[in-house]
């Protein structure tokens, strides 16, 4: 009554359909054996240091009170001048895909990319699973929920692993009692390729908007406090093993996502002070973020925008200490972008930043914003507002979200929407830097739940082909609704509030032990790095063309276009790791 299957790292195990088979091995013939025989069933390839992933899910329709215990073995085999001391480096990590409801899973009209239009619940949430001491790696489950279930399994590329042979097995539950007896019903053979080449992170800056205030919200604790930062920390972790490696660092709190006279909660790292003379600047907590941003991974900081979003009309809103030594707002909803507080303000705030930063990480590692995504009709309002900070800004690093090519001469590098891409194309612009959100909800890439797992993946390939020098997205872990109306609990509601395809406002869940839960989502993402990163050496070994041959064989391959099957793109990635 226990059914097993194993998966590829490009499957959603859905509850209520029969997942997607791993496809043979060339070696072998793709069959399972209850017996102490091991059939070819999938392929593992990468690069030295690289995570793999694999699935091991299970469907148990015994009754209730009798549900099964699954066990899950793992045996590594290493090639005969490997030394079996090596399972100790693999660093194998196991877990539970939970199940999170999908308020809002895809557009009203979608294309074939999702898996569903209504309300349901899908798998995303990696929950860890203890491993038990032993030779073999061991784990133990039971299901969480009707249907199908599955463990996710990670474990590090180590040259000399030559295949994993995974064993399933039950012990039934009767009542409160568990059989002693254990029932091996399951046998599956990995084979495992790991090239020599070690993997290097990819040459494209990667941001994302890290949002502290959620966190502050979500824990219930103050911004800045020692709870604070170390929450701060765990997702600065997760953000590099996501190949983030740049992130929105609050150096005042960002006027981004907010109705017009909406606040989100003040996580103001700059402390400022107005004297007689004009301002002092306090840079000691903005320094603690970029130590401990160094020592998670990451390299890079992106400047919160200097004029509110969709119009850049207003300011953003800073708190600052009165001579009196009171603090308090000053700036924001009531303040027009070209106040002449404010320029006075901007004159001694952005030199001072600028000195510190290139201090700290260089100005080649820092990023300045106008404003977001304005439209067309906001063309003379941010004109004005960049008017006000152009000069001071000269030489530094400028980047703002469009969809518009009209910006294009008042943006230094515009990050553009990748459904909008077509129409800078048609003006003769190739855009170096691209985004997307919950706007592109058809024909491209997304992150959205309810989408197949290609959709997530195949952005390496299209960054690669594009030659795209940068990827942002606006939301690591957003927990608010649209607008920052109310802090939301991201484990009942992946839409903000509705207002979002879910999935759009965070890739990871904030755990009750303040560490990260992080997502199958987060893993397809970083195999897309991953892929992109191997694009680029490949490049250097065997030529662009050698490598456009591989993962893009008929030309099609674009932001828009050149859809494979989930098996086809893992094909093609291991042709890659064989080209190298």
């Amino acid at each position: 009554m226990v059914t097993f299957q194993l998966c590829d790292s490009l499957t959603k195990v859905l509850p209520a359909t029969t997942p997607r088979a791993a496809a043979p091995a060339p070696d072998g013939d793709g069959s399972s054996a209850p017996g102490g025989t091991f059939g070819g069933a999938l392929v593992l390839s990468g690069l030295a240091g690289e995570t793999l992933s694999f699935q091991t899910a299970w469907l148990d329709t015994m009754p209730r009170a009798q549900r099964a215990q699954v066990i899950i073995r793992v045996k590594p085999v290493f090639s005969e001048d490997a030394s079996p001391v090596l399972a100790q480096s693999l660093g194998v990590r196991v877990f539970h895909v939970g199940l999170v409801p999908a308020n809002m899973p895809a557009p009203a009209d979608p294309d074939d990319g999702y898996f569903t239009v209504d309300p349901t619940l899908l798998p995303d949430i990696l929950e860890p699973v203890q491993l038990q001491e032993g030779a073999d790696f061991t784990a133990s489950a039971q299901s969480a929920h009707r249907g199908w279930n599955s463990l996710w399994w990670d474990l590090t590329a180590i040259p000399g692993l030559a295949a994993l042979e995974v064993q399933g097995s039950v012990r039934n539950r009767r009542g409160h009692d568990l059989e002693d007896r254990e029932e091996v019903l399951w046998r599956e053979r990995i084979s495992v390729r790991v090239r020599a080449t070690k993997l290097s992170a990819p040459k494209l800056t990667n941001v994302q908007w890290f949002h502290a205030d959620s966190l502050a919200n979500y824990y219930g604790v103050e911004p800045w406090t020692e709870p604070h930062w170390r929450v701060v920390q765990a997702h600065m972790e997760s953000c590099a093993r996501m190949r983030v490696n740049t992130v929105l660092t609050p150096v005042w709190t960002p006027p981004l996502d907010i109705a017009p006279g909406v606040y989100r909660r003040n996580v103001q790292l700059l402390g400022i002070r107005q004297t007689s003379g004009g301002y002092e600047f306090d840079f000691s907590r903005l320094e603690r973020w970029i130590a401990l941003l160094k020592s998670s991974g990451l390299t890079g900081v992106e400047i919160p925008h200097l004029f509110t979003q969709w119009g850049a009309e207003h300011t953003p809103r800073f708190w600052i200490e009165d001579e009196d030594g009171q603090l308090g707002p000053r700036f924001g909803w009531d303040t027009p972008a070209t106040s002449g507080e404010y320029k006075e303000f901007l004159e001694e705030l952005i030199p001072a930043l600028r000195g510190f930063l290139d201090a700290q990480v260089g100005e080649d590692h820092v990023w300045y914003h106008v404003s977001d995504e304005p439209e067309a009709e906001h063309v003379e309002s941010y004109r004005a507002a960049r008017g006000v900070v152009a000069h001071l800004l000269e030489g530094a690093q400028m980047i703002d979200a469009l969809g518009d090519p009209d910006f294009q001469p008042l943006v230094e590098t515009p990050v553009v929407a990748t459904n909008m891409i077509p129409r800078f194309r048609a003006e003769g612009i190739e855009p170096e830097w691209v985004y997307y959100c919950v706007a592109q909800d058809e024909g491209v890439a997304n992150r959205f739940l309810a989408q197949r797992p290609n959709r997530h993946r195949m952005l390496g390939f299209q960054l690669f082909k594009a030659g795209a020098q940068g990827f942002l997205h606006w939301a690591f872990n957003f927990y608010n609704t649209q607008y920052s109306l109310r802090a939301l609990d991201p484990y009942r509601d992946t839409s903000a509030g509705g207002g979002f395809i879910s999935g759009d406002t965070f890739v990871v869940y904030p755990a009750a032990d303040g560490t990260v839960r992080e997502s199958i989502r987060h893993r397809m993402l970083r195999a897309a790095f991953d892929d992109l990163a191997v694009c680029q050496l490949a490049e250097k070994i065997a030529g662009r063309d050698a490598v456009l041959a591989i993962i893009d064989p008929d030309g099609t391959l674009d932001y828009n276009a050149g859809w494979v099957s989930e098996e086809e793109v893992l094909r093609r990635r291991a042709s890659l790791d064989d080209l190298l």
